[in-house]
């Protein structure tokens, strides 16, 4: 049923399953994370949490609205998703030059698929 299903959103199951499953073990990792590894305060441009007298950064008065929060999804899902599965954007970075979902030969898959064996 996994494979019709993901057949029908483009997206290879298999590859998927494998990295989803080791997302979920990993959330909140910035080590271990696979599929989203959050950019630091220093990538941020933001000073040191002890700097910030705000202490979580600057905030605008439009980020908690519904229509920012309906962009920020549409953006989601038309961007981060695709480009997700078929360049890694937003995952861990690895030596090969392409890392993708669709790649069979990528370390991506190869790696997962035998921590799913061994394990």
């Amino acid at each position: 049923m996994g494979l019709i299903m993901h057949s029908f959103l483009l997206v290879p199951y298999h590859s998927w399953r494998i990295t989803h499953a080791h997302h979920h073990q990993n959330t909140g990792s910035l080590e271990n994370e696979v599929a989203y590894i959050p950019w630091t305060r220093k990538q941020y441009g933001l000073p040191s949490k002890n700097e910030d007298p705000e202490g979580d950064g600057p905030h605008s008065i439009f980020e908690e609205s519904p229509i920012v929060t309906m962009l920020d999804i549409v953006k989601v899902v038309l961007l981060g998703w695709p480009s997700y599965v078929l360049v890694n954007y937003t995952g861990k970075t690895y030596p090969e030059k392409w890392t993708s979902h669709f790649n069979p030969f990528s370390l991506l898959c190869i790696i997962f698929v035998l921590f799913s064996f061994f394990h």
